[in-house]
């Protein structure tokens, strides 16, 4: 994948940069492990989404507002969503359910629910 380590030098991007923009121009979530293997050449992506990240790379050769700060922001989730969050699980919602309704991870709803994330300055609704 060195045309990928390219581009991606090419533009100024970390690995964590590179995930959040492939997957904010519709390229699809990667984990940044697996980028990290495929750049490693440790692990090659499938026929599939090997075309399609050539293609990507075809239609990208270069980005516009390249991340900064180390790539992926971690915007903290406010206050009034984690007693949300909370409440819902205690209702014996499901992660995926509150997830998909938030917009977050089942592991993310998991450690606001439990109090192990913070979120917005509240670790635990009571």
């Amino acid at each position: 994948m060195k045309r990928l380590v390219a581009w991606r030098i090419r533009n100024g991007l970390s690995q964590r940069g590179a995930v959040e923009v492939l997957g904010r121009l519709d390229f699809g979530e990667i984990a940044l492990g697996t980028l990290q293997k495929w750049e490693e050449e440790a692990r090659a992506p499938g026929r599939f989404t090997a075309k399609c990240l050539s293609r990507f790379l075809d239609e990208h050769p270069v980005i516009k507002d390249v991340p900064r700060g180390g790539g992926l922001r971690k915007d903290p989730t406010p206050a009034g969503t984690v007693a949300k969050i909370v409440k819902a699980r205690g209702a014996g919602e499901t992660l995926r359910a509150i997830g998909e309704r938030f917009g977050i991870s089942e592991s993310s709803v998991s450690k606001i629910a439990k109090g192990t994330r913070r979120g917005g300055g509240v670790r635990k609704a009571v």
